[in-house]
């Protein structure tokens, strides 16, 4: 057995941990790499109590900045996962309250921006509960969300099948009913904290435009692009199918209950409206016509009784807003205005004294019925149209404090509406409040001290993350959505691109434009950086350019490709770009083209090009289902790769030839998100499930696994690895810790 000589035992034993200390600190080293000199000195500064750590990190980083794509960059990866940096000092405790939901995974240590208010894509209505405690909103997507009308903050999010279309508290507060753009029909018990379906149905395979249900919330009533009025009996269980109403020619888009619930109101684009009679015993007596109103030449929008049921307004398809003096059933034209260039909806305040229009030119407006020559008040702050408006129960003018709107720029506002000039009661305005719509990317900077992101709001914004509290510090205004982003390693610029034919290149640390990258053939999907910063990467749509960034010429253009660049990766080394295609086969009719069960697909395939010798220089076509995602690995010799079916692949990646290794069994099937961690050890992968995964490259298993209440997109590591940022599709951006600080962190 090997001793230590008793004689100079502790010089020795010195000498030996200064060996050893080194490797028990670093990540495994796997046994095929040998260190680079540079590393093994980086290993011993690691282990020397008195290094200046913040001054280690930094010569990590250059080092690995100038390695990246090779052993030697990975290793110094390795070694920056040791060290402390600025997401450090973040602290879980100081998330405030109303942005913590069950839901969060307990990595959770920052959230950049407010959920409040977002509905994760275009609001196309909202309705507000007769007690006054709650806001609901449906979306695009098929989200339903409910909000507190005290806070806005989020209290429920339930889901329909396809768009939602439109919205119906009943009187009492207890049901919610909500029609889809498929015939969905769904209907809530809302009375307890977490809504109950209690009945859904398919009453066909077009829209439901609108729902409503009567006074004394025992009958609901939706009008349906196939011109009928389906009822439906409220009660304990689920709703009872009443007989139809039929009579319109043409698409319902309106339906309202009279106050005192005797008389139902419709109204199509037909250019009629009209008056049904219920009997007391809906079930067995049904519904008659009683009285019609034509002349609506363009055909009726939205329509509301007001409170007393005296007047009808109602929304014209030509922005004319007719007002009828009623007296059931029959209805008198007594004036009409013109309200909006492009009117969608409108309501009546909880007293009748002023009328609520909401247009595409992105502002609700407040009139007067006495004179209507002009609004009395314009609410302002929305970008796109205004699909929603609804005032709160309980006010009115004067004293009106509360009108909710929701819009095509995905948010839900409350307003403050006393004066000439409404206030927004949770302004969406202001550095502080983060992203109003779906972040789709989100990068760390290479010194960790920012994170950038960019959304669907027309923005790129800088997040501090050097304090315990994640700050925004600094705004790009571009001039479409920001679909990707790409950070210099040196940190001094920032390329922005997205729902335009424009690339933008930004000073980082000012703010201010440099230069603008021109002549994309369409929107621009991906970005990706070169490491040394001179060159810029971007895919739109069947094309991959490659454009000097110093000087926004663009160095060459590749066309190979067949059908749209869903996905690329960029090596690490900057030197070589692999894609993925694929798509649905139409035929000559615009028919997507099926043999049998199956879909038919076209350029399914993988294409590696030479950056360098300008050329693709390896092809694989023919896989079985479209590429929807690639990710190099660290190193540059495999890459992650998804097909719209099945698990993940691990594929041999060279000059050399492209070789499928087999599927990586435990990440997401389907999956859209690959990233791996800087050191090449794990992959961050998220499926067609929505589930979140860690997966361990090396044990070929799952690390950790979360389900998120809502879709997520840009997912990054940090530089040290130790930090998952990603985009929620409401907005805000979450910053995950992964591994505690090393010792030695100032946290």
């Amino acid at each position: 057995m090997f001793e230590i000589p008793h004689v100079g035992r502790s010089a020795w034993t010195a000498r030996l941990l200064a060996v050893l200390l080194p490797c028990l600190l670093a990540r495994p080293v796997p046994a095929q790499e040998k260190d680079d000199p540079a590393i093994t000195k980086f290993r011993e500064q690691l282990a020397d109590k008195r290094t200046d750590r913040e001054k280690l990190r930094l010569e990590v980083l250059s080092f690995l900045r100038r390695n990246a794509g090779t052993p030697a960059g990975v290793q110094a990866a390795r070694v920056l996962g040791r060290l402390p940096s600025p997401p450090d000092h973040l602290d879980a405790k100081l998330i405030p309250d109303i942005e913590r939901f069950d839901w969060q995974p307990k990595e959770l240590v920052a959230v950049l921006g407010e959920h409040r208010g977002r509905q994760g894509n275009v609001v196309n209505a909202v309705a507000c509960s007769r007690d006054g405690k709650r806001i609901a909103s449906i979306g695009n997507d098929g989200s339903l969300r409910i909000w507190s009308t005290a806070n806005l903050r989020q209290e429920a999010r339930v889901g329909v099948s396809g768009a939602g279309m439109c919205l119906a508290f009943s009187r009492d507060s207890k049901y919610l009913a909500a029609g889809g753009a498929y015939g969905g029909l769904y209907v809530w018990d809302v009375s307890k904290k977490d809504p109950v379906l209690t009945g859904s149905f398919s009453i066909g395979t077009t829209p439901v435009y609108s729902v409503d249900i009567s006074p004394d919330s025992k009958v609901l009533a939706a009008g349906v692009y196939d011109g009928f009025i389906h009822l439906f009996a409220l009660g304990e269980g689920k709703p009872k199918v009443l007989p139809q109403l039929s009579g319109h020619k043409t698409p319902v888009r309106a339906v309202r209950f009279a106050p005192g619930g005797k008389y139902l109101a419709t109204a199509s684009t037909d250019g009629s409206i009209r008056f049904w009679e219920l009997g007391k015993d809906v079930d067995k007596d049904g519904g008659k016509e009683v009285g019609q109103v034509e002349g609506q030449p363009k055909g009726v929008l939205a329509m509301e009784f007001s409170p007393g049921g005296g007047t009808l307004a109602v929304a014209s398809n030509d922005g004319l807003v007719i007002l009828y003096t009623v007296v059931l059933p029959r209805a008198s034209r007594r004036t009409q205005f013109k309200a909006h260039a492009g009117l969608l909806s409108l309501c009546w305040s909880p007293k009748g004294h002023t009328l609520a229009t909401c247009g595409s030119e992105g502002t609700a407006r407040l009139w007067d019925p006495a004179r209507l020559q002009r609004p009395w008040a314009v609410v302002e702050g929305h970008y796109g149209a205004v699909n929603g408006v609804m005032y709160l129960p309980g006010t009115d003018r004067p004293g009106t404090n509360g009108l909710v709107t929701g819009g095509a720029d995905w948010t839900v506002r409350v307003w403050n509406v006393t004066g000439a000039r409404p206030a927004e009661r949770f302004p969406f305005r202001g550095n502080w409040c983060g992203h109003w719509s779906l972040a789709y990317n989100v990068r760390f900077a290479p010194d960790a001290k920012t994170v950038a992101s960019g959304g669907e709001d027309l923005s790129a914004r800088v997040w501090d993350m050097t304090r315990p509290k994640p700050v925004q510090i600094r705004q790009f205004p571009c001039d479409a959505a920001v679909y990707t982003l790409a950070l210099g390693s040196d940190g001094k610029t920032l390329a922005t691109a997205g729902a335009s034919t424009t690339m933008t290149l930004w000073d980082y640390a000012s703010g201010h434009k440099l230069r603008s990258f021109k002549e994309h053939p369409t929107y621009i999907y991906q970005l990706a950086y070169t490491p040394d910063c001179t060159r810029l990467l971007a895919s739109s749509g069947t094309a991959l350019l490659l454009w000097n960034a110093n000087n926004a010429r663009e160095i060459s253009r590749f066309v190979q490709h067949e059908q749209r660049i869903n996905t690329f990766s960029l090596s690490g080394d900057g030197r070589y770009a692999l894609t993925g295609t694929g798509y649905y086969q139409y035929d000559k009719d615009g028919k997507i083209v099926m043999k049998g069960s199956e879909y038919q697909y076209v350029d399914c395939s993988l294409r590696l090009f030479d950056l360098q010798a300008i050329e693709m220089v390896q092809e694989v076509k023919k896989l079985p289902y479209p590429v929807s995602n690639v990710s190099y690995t660290p190193d540059g010799k495999q890459a992650a790769c998804s097909l719209w079916r099945g698990n993940t692949h691990l594929w041999d990646v060279s000059p050399r030839g492209l070789k499928d290794k087999g599927e990586l069994a435990t990440t997401a099937p389907w999956a859209h998100i690959h990233v791996f961690s800087p050191d090449g050890e794990r992959l961050a992968t998220m499926g067609n499930n929505y589930q979140f995964i860690l997966y361990d490259m090396a044990k070929k298993k799952v690390l950790k696994q979360w389900s998120f209440a809502e879709y997520i997109s840009g997912v990054t590591f940090s530089p040290d690895g130790r930090y998952l940022a990603f985009g929620l599709y409401t907005g805000p951006v979450y910053i995950l810790r992964l591994e505690e600080p090393p010792a030695g962190s100032s946290r």
